[in-house]
């Protein structure tokens, strides 16, 4: 008795350029932003001046909104992608 079992078609989804570009600059823009908030934290005094205050919140917001943006990316590309080829 013998069987034969047949191999399944891989799929792989294809990711346009544009969606690797926004990644590869949301990634940028919130590895940036944590490296400033922990250089800012490093540096920081007693008293801390309200210019640098306002640059580790503003800061903390863009990095916020970048990971939030990161899942959003790859939420709605893993359940919606450009196409998909089977090979």
């Amino acid at each position: 008795m013998s069987t034969t079992t047949q191999a399944r078609p891989e799929a792989k989804a294809v990711l346009s350029p544009l969606f690797k570009l926004f990644l590869i600059i949301n990634v940028a823009l919130a590895v940036s932003c944590l490296a400033v908030m922990i250089w800012l934290s490093a540096i920081a005094s007693e008293k801390v001046p309200p210019m640098q205050e306002r640059l580790y919140s503003t800061c903390e917001t863009v990095f916020k909104m970048a990971a939030g943006a990161f899942l959003g990316l790859l939420a709605g590309r893993g359940s919606n992608p450009d196409r998909v080829q089977v090979s």
